[in-house]
């Protein structure tokens, strides 16, 4: 099955003009012959013409004399852009060739948007060429992983930031929903002062007018504004509080579900015009929305097939079908039918207020929150344009979101234009995407900082991480069958023959695990259960989520002494593990009373 999904894979991405030419180092010339400039004002695209490219610079346009050393590439008459930007995506620990997607797919340029060190190292070596991927921009740990509550907490955040040389704040809330007013007004105050654009979430328990009164730089997901704002929380309040679970579903609710894009058309059309007049960039991410809408119904089977998902890890991928989506799994399971037409009703507001904030003249940015669920690095921002152009957008208004806007929100001069003096950072097209979205899909060629990649090179990269993938579904399977039937004994004894397992699966492991264990001990095996989390623990010592597990199973056992031994093991391994320091100031309190 994998090998027809990678022949229909490579179909898709091989179109039928093959440029030619290796990999050129930033230092080298490279001529690209008669190829054909797409304007960003009219979609309409040039005659041919040469460009000619030095370091990471368009040096020159036009009819060129071939320089002495330069590399020659034949455009053949292909499209020119400058890259693609997307601007919200997350970058995690795994193998570097994954960043190859995004210039796959034209990406050159990406916002990580929860960083720290392996995020700004990450950035540094794609900066010295070690790494072949796109630019990369990121925030720091989110506000909400700093517990950003204090007026004070707030100003040392944006020190701490600014001093590690991070490029933005990344807002996300205090971790509790309970940011005071006055902290999110300092935060930003200091961050503006510090030259550091503050993104992200909306603080969820402010009205979100009080966003549009500080001036917070953009809002990441249009779905934050949805459940901020009380304009539109007339008809959505109630149904926001059911799908987080505040309230339980009220069947009346559930009946009378109502058309909110139509029923709000008065209350998008002055929010529009409040985010316009305040300069609220918004990044609506529907691609990730969208995601999680068909986890709820039937259109997951749609998701699962897509040939894309071939770069997907495959514990990544078996964490996603029906039997095992988080999103169908908890509160919304014993009602799947509501959450899928409610989320379905709340996609269809959020693609009315992306065309009334764009009709406003609210700029917009793209991003995909990729690696999201079903969401693939790269293939997430030609969905995501593809939904602006479906909210009303013209293919060329979509691209400018990607490739204009983004300039202009970094107040970078260089970037965004074909033009001599700019960032050689470009994509060549079989068809014109400023005449239809879909021809994004028709990549020849990609320039990155100046590094020229042909569709063979880049697809060479691709078939590198799909290879990876494929030996490890074949060293995988065994493994999860020992898991789903519960014999977590074979499947740690499968995990431990493993050659240097990654990051992912060993995560994937242990979480399964322990969902063995509290099976168990929800069943009243407690002594089935406390064997099941201690061989957790000795397979993953470093895991602070398997001591507290073993923890609690030592609890129910009555082996205090132990449990609290092992809680303190959790909160040593992870500092921040509130549960586990209430566990042992409530264990000390027991053995000496």
């Amino acid at each position: 099955m994998l090998h027809t999904i990678l022949r229909l894979l490579f179909a898709l991405l091989s179109p039928s003009l093959a440029l030619g030419a290796s990999p050129q180092a930033p230092a080298d010339l490279t001529l690209l012959r008669q190829v054909r400039v797409v304007s960003l004002e009219d979609g309409s695209a040039s005659e041919p013409t040469d460009l000619l490219i030095e370091g990471d610079r368009i040096r020159a346009l036009g009819a060129l004399e071939v320089p002495e050393g330069a590399t020659v590439v034949d455009g053949g008459g292909a499209f020119v852009l400058p890259g693609l930007n997307d601007m919200h995506v997350h970058l995690h620990e795994e193998p570097d060739d994954m960043l190859s997607l995004y210039l796959a797919r034209g990406v050159t340029t990406v916002q990580s948007m929860h960083g720290g060190p392996l995020q700004l190292d990450l950035r540094a070596r794609v900066r010295r060429g070690e790494v072949l991927g796109p630019r990369i921009f990121t925030t720091g740990p989110t506000t909400a992983r700093e517990r950003v509550h204090t007026v004070d907490d707030a100003r040392q955040l944006v020190r701490r930031q600014k001093a590690a040389g991070f490029d933005a704040i990344k807002m996300y809330g205090d971790g509790s929903n309970t940011m005071p007013a006055e902290t999110y007004a300092v935060l930003l105050a200091e961050a503006k002062k510090a030259g550091l654009p503050v993104v992200g979430h909306a603080p969820r328990n402010l009205p979100f007018v009080i966003v549009l009164e500080e001036g917070q730089a953009s809002i990441d997901h249009m779905e934050e504004i949805v459940y901020t704002d009380a304009g539109l929380g007339r008809l959505l309040a109630p149904y926001v509080d059911m799908q987080f679970g505040r309230t339980p579903v009220d069947p009346r609710l559930v009946k009378d579900l109502p058309d909110f894009a139509t029923e709000l058309e008065d209350e998008i059309a002055d929010l529009a015009a409040h985010v316009a007049s305040t300069g609220l960039v918004v990044t609506p991410t529907l691609v990730a929305f969208t995601a999680i809408q068909n986890a709820t119904d039937e259109r997951i089977h749609e998701r699962l097939a897509r040939p894309e998902l071939a770069f997907v890890h495959p514990l990544r991928r078996a964490e996603w079908t029906p039997q095992r989506q988080r999103f169908r799994q908890g509160g919304w399971s014993e009602n799947l039918d509501f959450f899928a037409a409610y989320l379905d009703a709340n996609l269809a507001l959020q693609r009315a207020l992306t065309k009334a904030f764009h009709d406003a003249g609210v700029t917009l940015l793209p991003g995909t929150d990729a690696p999201f669920d079903y969401v693939v690095r790269g293939f997430g921002l030609h969905e995501e344009l593809a939904h602006f152009v479906a909210c009303g957008l013209s293919p060329l208004e979509a691209l400018r979101t990607a490739i204009v806007n983004p300039a202009t929100f970094r107040g970078a001069q260089d970037e965004g234009r074909v033009a001599p003096g700019c960032r050689a950072d470009l994509v060549l097209f079989e068809a014109n995407p400023a005449e239809d979205i879909a021809h994004l899909d028709r990549i020849l060629g990609v320039v990155a900082a100046g590094r020229f990649l042909s569709r063979e090179t880049l697809d060479r990269a691709l078939n590198t991480i799909v290879e990876r993938h494929t030996r490890l579904e074949a060293l995988l399977d065994p493994l999860l069958e020992a898991l789903e039937t519960g014999d977590v004994e074979r499947a740690l004894s499968l995990f431990a023959r493993l050659t240097d397992p990654d990051a992912r699966t060993a995560s994937f492991v242990e979480s399964a695990v322990n969902e063995r264990g509290y099976a168990l001990l929800r069943a009243g095996n407690v002594e089935a259960a406390v064997a099941v989390f201690a061989s957790n623990t000795a397979t993953f010592p470093a895991a602070f989520n398997a001591w507290d597990s073993l923890g609690e199973a030592r609890m129910e056992q009555g082996a205090l002494a132990e449990a609290l031994a092992h809680y303190e093991r959790s909160l040593a391994l992870n500092p921040d593990n509130a549960n586990a320091r209430e566990r042992i100031e409530e264990l000390k309190k027991r053995l000496d009373p």
